[in-house]
């Protein structure tokens, strides 16, 4: 969990950064492995996502609550102000 403003916009930039390159491999390199993978990656890391917040309430509980609160897990508010404790 973050505690700057790194994490301010989306909690998993990492898996954000993973999905866009991921996608720009189907669209310079569009293979069979590719096109199936592709879905597949996406649910397993939204799983992921789900998981390591369930162990980070657990770990951080009210904390958490109120960083999970403030932002989304993958697509950054846009446009509206967001307002921080």
């Amino acid at each position: 969990m973050t505690v700057d403003d790194t994490g301010d916009r989306h909690g998993h930039p990492q898996y954000v950064a993973f999905v866009r390159i991921l996608f720009g491999y189907l669209l310079q390199w569009p293979t069979v492995l590719t096109l199936l993978m592709f879905p597949v990656l996406l649910v397993e890391y939204g799983r992921l996502a789900v998981t390591e917040e369930s162990e980070t309430r657990a770990c951080f509980g009210a904390e958490f609550e109120r960083y999970a609160a403030r932002t989304t897990r993958f697509i950054p508010h846009v446009g509206c102000a967001q307002e921080t404790a």
